[in-house]
């Protein structure tokens, strides 16, 4: 494969490469930014806090209500006096604060069960009681507080159990309450009344609407992650018949955070938890007990801002990537797995110490990776064939018959291609040679040593043999120096040149019997070395215009030369007191050989901007510029005794598209030659026409008119036809019409008859 092939499968790689990171890291943003792979991230989360389990705290005790208390003591709902009596002796183990997950709101049949538990709650102060709520389909939620009597003996406190959306318990929302988050959870409001000071490293989630102000709404604020210690049953229990019997010592309870509540199976208070595995359901009581520690030790669980992770992740893929671009094809898998394993138990192991980072944004975007990336270096490396092929189709797409291989099978058709490779290379160099004989310049080609290896017809006719391959193996200095130079160039040197510094060469020679040609020597690399192309062009035409050009160059500059010469004569006389003419006579003279020298300038220059400006087409009014034209050169017939005659079309307009600038000169240029050329007190006549859709503008002068063969000459550049020298110009004004005639579509041509005048017609398009 050729080096810019390679150059271009490198920079198409590094292209692809982009394009793939760009779209993986889009992936992992949309991923992170939708909760696309909740589910897998939640797996991971559950699974690291299951392995990261830790020590219970002794401080915390549940009194369960479980199923041997149920059994002792009877059917549930219990008599109020049974709570009571709990509390008594509760209070005198003097805990730092009890919780009371009963929900009271419906009076007892006998008042003095209500106030007898209400007395009890006080003794054993601090007491908290939850409130709860619900809402019956399309109603306003109610609030479910306990009775009125046991309100005021005890605080109340929420502890509500929001499972996220697949049913497990992950946060808690330490306020909440209607239209307002001033209810506190339990865990909260044990912890302050426990004395403790709430950490101020927690990482809690506030809400953008902390309230909503209606009273119809159940608000949550402050959601925090619980950072679950153990598995179901890890927080000390005591059942709830024990402690009523007096068979849990008061020591075991005392300075204790006490938490009432249901164990009991079937009763419905548990909730699936990250720690519930094989082992079941928690009891609410216990996730309370939980969320408790994790509050009072600020040991809950951190997770970096998601812009960071987002970054860090398009930053590991981006990396990922630049290694697979240079790792062996066979490893960019295996780093991919790795890299998979590492994010996934990485994600699993920083749960042990507080922190979450999601790995779900790189996981998926990481396994895509590889696949993704295989695929394109593929498909990279069969366009890179397939460029390769076509190349070599189109090295004799002219000459070569339709390739077998274009109608085979993917693959049979760059097996047949290969094949067909020497046929068409040799297809392809007869139509080099062809396509070398039909050009219109000598053509060889040479080897950096000079030795001709082809050549086509023109270089054959120009080195006068019979057929092109007679050059062939001839010496290129050799055939190079039959051409004459006015420079001597030493051929041998420069084309050794050419060859070792690739600049190209261009020499103008002469071949006698040829003409002037331009020899152009240009390298041409190759893989064998490098080659150097001669192209003789046939420029005799173009130093023909440039000698004609500096012949009339020189034409006019000698024309100029003599009236500047003559100024320059009188001042120095003048200059010296030699004065042969009067002060009066001497300026005339000065005046009338520097009109002279700005006549000719001005013709030559009018005539270069005649050939070579680009026309600024406009529609106007042609009677209107020849009006113009005709008072531009009315001085010139005043001082003649010359009356200038127009004649209009009928209307009075003629209305065209024309440059009229280039058109005015044009005209003003047959009025001033018509005057120059009259006698005095003779007429001028100008008029403008309509002719078949074309303007049709005709000076008519007075003068000695013009013979046939002036006639013929009129027109042709520096050819002098005035009787008076001192008249004549150099030629350039009527051509100046006859360049203007053309560049717009028209014709300028003249009639006389020597002794009667001359008629000069300019025709132009009306359109």
């Amino acid at each position: 494969m050729a080096v810019q092939d390679l150059g271009w499968l490198s920079r198409q790689r590094y292209r692809e490469a982009i394009l793939i990171g760009l779209a993986l890291v889009a992936v992992a943003l949309a991923i992170l930014h939708e909760d696309w792979a909740w589910r897998a991230e939640r797996v991971l989360y559950d699974l690291g806090l299951s392995l990261s389990a830790r020590p219970a705290p002794d401080d915390i005790v549940i009194v369960a209500i479980d199923d041997r208390s149920m059994a002792e003591i009877g059917v549930w709902p219990w008599r109020r006096a049974v709570h009571a009596t709990l509390l008594e002796r509760l209070a005198n183990a003097h805990p730092r604060a009890v919780f009371l997950d009963l929900l009271l709101s419906e009076p007892d049949s006998d008042p003095r069960q209500d106030a007898l538990l209400a007395s009890a709650l006080r003794k054993a102060a601090p007491v908290m009681l939850p409130v709860a709520w619900y809402s019956a389909a399309n109603a306003a939620p109610l609030l479910l507080e306990p009775v009125a009597a046991l309100r005021e003996a005890a605080s109340l406190v929420q502890a509500e159990a929001q499972p996220d959306s697949d049913g497990i318990m992950r946060h808690v929302f330490l306020r909440a309450g209607l239209g307002r988050p001033d209810l506190p959870h339990a865990a909260l409001a044990l912890l302050r009344t426990g004395g403790e000071v709430l950490p101020g490293n927690l990482q809690i989630e506030r809400a953008q609407q902390v309230s909503s102000g209606d009273a119809r709404t159940w608000v949550r604020d402050e959601r925090m992650a619980i950072r679950f210690q153990g598995r179901p049953g890890l927080l000390r229990r005591v059942s709830y018949v024990d402690v009523l019997s007096g068979a849990v010592p008061a020591e075991a309870l005392r300075g204790k955070y006490v938490l009432v509540g249901m164990t009991a199976i079937g009763m419905g208070d548990a909730h699936a938890t990250p720690m519930g595995g094989v082992y079941g359901q928690m009891p609410g009581i216990e996730i309370i007990g939980q969320t408790l520690q994790s509050l009072r030790s600020a040991d809950t669980l951190r997770s970096p801002p998601q812009w960071l992770v987002a970054t860090l992740s398009a930053l590991a893929l981006l990396l990922m990537l630049a290694a697979f671009a240079r790792l062996p094809q066979r490893y960019a898998l295996a780093l991919a797995l790795l890299l998979v394993a590492i994010a996934g138990g990485g994600s699993v192991a920083l749960v042990g110490a507080g922190w979450w980072i999601t790995p779900v944004g790189f996981v998926p975007a990481a396994l895509l990776a590889y696949p993704l990336w295989s695929w394109r270096r593929l498909e990279l490396n069969a366009a890179a064939l397939d460029r390769e092929i076509a190349l070599l189709d189109a090295d004799a797409l002219a000459v070569a018959a339709p390739s077998q291989a274009n109608r085979s099978p993917h693959l049979d058709r760059r097996w047949l291609a290969f094949n067909e490779a020497t046929e068409r290379l040799r297809r392809a160099r007869r139509f080099l040679a062809a396509s070398l004989d039909g050009l219109p310049e000598a053509v060889l080609l040479a080897d950096a040593q000079g030795s001709v290896m082809l050549a086509n017809r023109r270089a054959a006719a120009l080195f006068e043999v019979e057929d092109a391959g007679e050059l062939t193996g001839l010496s290129l200095p050799r055939l190079l120096e039959e051409m004459g130079s006015a420079s001597g160039i030493d051929w041998p040197s420069e084309l050794r040149a050419v060859a070792e510094q690739r600049a190209a060469l261009s020499v103008p020679v002469q071949l006698a019997g040829h003409g002037d040609f331009l020899v152009s020597v240009a390298p041409a690399p190759d893989a064998d070395g490098p080659r150097l192309i001669v192209a003789c062009a046939d420029i005799s035409s173009i130093k023909a215009a440039q000698r004609q050009r500096e012949e009339a160059l020189a034409f006019v500059t000698h024309d100029l030369r003599s009236p500047l010469s003559s100024i320059a004569l009188l001042a120095d006389l003048h200059r010296r007191g030699i004065q042969p003419l009067g002060p009066d006579a001497m300026m005339l003279e000065v005046q009338r050989l520097a009109n002279r020298a700005l006549t000719l300038s001005e013709d030559f220059v009018r005539l270069a901007q005649a050939e070579s400006k680009p026309l600024e087409m406009a529609s106007g009014d042609l009677c209107a510029l020849v009006l113009e034209a005709r008072r531009d050169v009315a001085p010139q017939a005043l001082a003649s005794a010359i009356t200038l005659d127009f004649v209009p079309p009928a209307g009075g307009m003629a209305i065209g598209f024309f440059d009229r600038e280039l058109l005015q000169r044009a005209v003003g240029n047959l009025l001033t030659n018509a005057i120059k050329f009259s006698p005095p007190n003779s007429k001028v006549t100008v008029s403008v026409t309509l002719r078949e859709g074309a303007f049709l503008i005709r000076v008519q002068d007075q003068g000695p008119g013009l013979n046939a063969q002036q006639l013929s000459k009129l027109f042709g550049a520096y050819v002098r036809v005035g009787a008076d020298p001192a008249q004549a110009g150099v030629g350039l004004g009527l051509q100046f019409v006859q360049r203007v005639a053309d560049r717009h579509g028209g014709w300028v041509r003249a009639e006389s008859t020597p002794g009667q005048g001359a008629r000069f017609d300019l025709l132009v398009p009306a359109g």
